[in-house]
């Protein structure tokens, strides 16, 4: 009877129209969402639609929870179950987040407790998922890790894949598989680029995987569904075997996504933009430039970075576009400066989207920058 109730609780909340302004949301905080294909996009957004509704949410540290955070969070999360049988991440019955980083209450010693191990102090984190208990989420951790996938970092795909992991009642690092020939093949596969992260990270050698991965089995399922979803590519360069099963497992091919041309998204002005830079102001793949100061002045855009290139040009250069080695400063992309000055009503084209900013084309056929919090989709 409870489960006629909740399959139809659940249909009830799918038919029901997804909000415009969370569609907004999901553009505008997840980058993969616009890598999707458009059946792909419509489950998603079913997907986050239950998972809202379902979750217990509370804002921690003085964070007040608002659609964004709960959309932009329940989007990520539904990522990884995409193509998964699933029951909606059944071991996840509340969901705590924290404006910024946060360091846990330190756990009182139990009566059993052995006196004599040294007290465990307690570090800051940026999220964290319990085997009965909640997921805890730092809120500026997860949007960052959202809109910037390139950077290989997102706490959202890191504690969702430990309750997946969980789902068979233990941290392991071997979540649910379908049949013991998927077993085989997944610890002859993980165990050995295990040890590997293991063995490079005590050696001090720089690997493709974050070091936490060496910190036990469950740690590196995580860190690797990271890399997985954020940069498959080089996975697949770097360990080919590895990408392999966790695709068999997930049942869907980032690298694919990461490939594909990005499709133009229409976009509707809802406030005037006045461009600072209305002329073309290029970089060139390999170009040398000196970063100055950080771009402050609004929140909504971050990681910009005054920098100064050849022949005296100065321009605003957003941090994916600049490789640093050392002292040496490179674009690795070919960039143009230009923002667009947009009127209200104003229908663009929009393409790439970056630390608050989507490259747009105007009706002239003017390509350039604009602000994305001045900017909704056209729904059509």
């Amino acid at each position: 009877m409870f489960h006629w109730f909740r399959e139809h609780r659940r249909q009830k909340l799918t038919r029901a129209t997804f909000p415009s302004s969370w569609e907004e949301i999901v553009r505008r905080n997840v980058a993969h969402y616009s890598m999707l294909e458009d059946t792909e996009r419509s489950h998603l957004r079913a997907l986050i639609q239950v998972f809202i509704a379902e979750k217990n949410w509370e804002g921690a540290g003085g964070l007040e929870l608002d659609d964004e955070i709960r959309v932009t969070i329940s989007a990520q999360a539904c990522l990884l179950i995409l193509a998964l049988p699933h029951n909606y991440y059944q071991n996840v019955q509340s969901i705590i987040v924290y404006p910024s980083t946060v360091v846990p209450p330190q756990r009182k010693q139990g009566f059993f407790d052995n006196t004599i191990a040294p007290v465990e102090i307690e570090q800051p984190i940026l999220g964290q998922a319990f085997l009965q208990g909640p997921v805890i989420i730092v809120w500026d951790a997860a949007l960052h890790g959202g809109r910037h996938p390139e950077l290989g970092y997102n706490v959202i795909y890191h504690e969702f894949a430990h309750k997946l992991d969980m789902l068979d009642g233990a941290a392991d690092g071997t979540p649910p598989l379908r049949n013991r020939a998927e077993y085989r093949n997944w610890v002859l596969i993980c165990s050995r680029e295990y040890q590997r992260l293991r063995h490079d990270t005590a050696m001090g050698k720089k690997s493709f995987l974050k070091a936490y991965g060496a910190t036990s089995e469950a740690e590196f399922f995580a860190v690797a569904t990271e890399q997985f979803f954020d940069q498959p590519r080089l996975m697949i360069e770097q360990a080919p075997d590895l990408y392999r099963v966790l695709q068999e497992y997930y049942r869907q091919n980032p690298s694919e996504r990461v490939g594909t041309i990005m499709k133009p998204v229409k976009r509707k002005v809802i406030a005037d933009y006045k461009s600072p830079y209305p002329e073309s102001i290029k970089f060139e793949k390999g170009e040398q430039v000196r970063i100055g100061e950080k771009f402050h002045e609004d929140s909504d855009w971050e990681n910009w970075y005054w920098c100064e290139g050849q022949h005296g040009k100065k321009a605003w250069v957003p941090i994916q576009y600049i490789d640093i080695d050392g002292g040496k400063s490179t674009i690795n992309t070919p960039y143009d400066a230009r923002e667009l000055t947009i009127r209200k009503g104003e229908i663009l084209e929009t393409f790439e989207e970056v630390n608050g900013f989507t490259m747009a084309i105007n009706s002239k056929g003017i390509k350039g920058w604009a602000p994305l919090k001045n900017l909704v989709p056209v729904i059509e």
